[in-house]
């Protein structure tokens, strides 16, 4: 049957690939096969990763804290970073070692919420709008960050969760994490950072549990190289884990978080199960 000329064509939607760490990063920093788990081996910084690839403007770099170390004061560090990673000494600490080298726009997760340093503007006249500007957006049920628009619907009945079930805590972890006074920086707590395009000049946004902090940098100078994202696992956080936001995970990827989700991501649990020791340490994401 002749296709009807008046009909438009289907545009396949491109999607970006599966995140993953670049393989050079601080000298505590342990990956694991795939490249989407990083634990700090020892010590409490020396612990700087960076994404595989630079991101597109409203590309969510998602990760998730698993695991943590007492003893330490600090936590998570993110941001972004227009270094050559190929020919960077990568320095021992992002905050604020990697941003004096210039280039770099990294914040600290705290218990606290994330927004711009108030200006020390002391000068008669109106106060300055300090209404926080999110970048996440719904309506009708549509998910705007400016890198997709997706619809809701779109996502109920496929392996993958809703988009904004996946920006916060699994149900398991999320009871643990509000039991705790820093939220933000518990285990189980899923911390994104993207960044937008203003007038020409680049915003950078932290996600902590879903939640849009507001641009925590802005007049980055976006599009004259590549934009990578930073991750600093330090202090007090010991291994992340990235998540996949876009695209449709693997079989091996599906099986090995449903199973966890059924263990409620407890790891006694899943040393319980009668299976080899290797899957065990397969679901525990201890490979590295």
């Amino acid at each position: 049957m002749p296709m009807d000329q008046n009909q438009p064509k289907e545009v396949p939607v491109r999607m970006p690939p599966i995140p993953r760490f670049y393989p050079r990063h601080g000298g505590n920093i342990q990956l694991d096969a795939n490249k989407s788990v990083a634990r700090r081996a020892q010590g409490f910084g020396d612990a700087i990763a960076f994404s595989d690839r630079p991101l597109a403007p409203g590309e969510i770099f998602l990760l998730e804290i698993e695991d943590d170390e007492r003893g330490w004061s600090g936590h998570l560090r993110v941001g972004l970073t227009m270094q050559n990673l190929q020919a960077l000494d990568i320095p021992p600490h992002s905050l604020p070692d990697l941003v004096y080298m210039g280039k770099s726009w990294v914040v600290a997760i705290t218990k606290t919420p994330l927004s711009l340093p108030e200006d020390d503007d002391r000068d008669e006249g109106p106060p300055p709008d300090r209404t926080v500007k999110r970048v996440i957006h719904l309506d009708e049920g549509i998910i705007r960050t400016g890198f997709q628009v997706i619809d809701r619907e779109q996502l109920v009945g496929t392996p993958r969760p809703p988009l904004l079930r996946l920006l916060r805590p699994p149900p398991a972890a999320e009871g643990m994490v509000r039991n705790q006074n820093t939220e933000s920086t518990a285990v189980g707590s899923r911390i994104g950072v993207l960044y937008t395009i203003e007038k020409g000049k680049g915003e950078m946004h932290v996600l902590i549990n879903g939640e849009d902090q507001g641009p925590v940098a802005t007049d980055i100078p976006v599009g004259t190289e590549p934009m990578f994202a930073v991750v600093d696992v330090y202090g007090t956080t010991k291994r992340v884990r990235l998540i996949q936001l876009y695209g449709v995970p693997t079989l091996q990827d599906y099986c090995r978080e449903l199973i966890r989700n059924q263990c409620r991501r407890s790891t006694f649990a899943m040393q319980q199960l009668p299976l080899p020791q290797r899957l065990k340490d397969y679901l525990k994401y201890q490979a590295c």
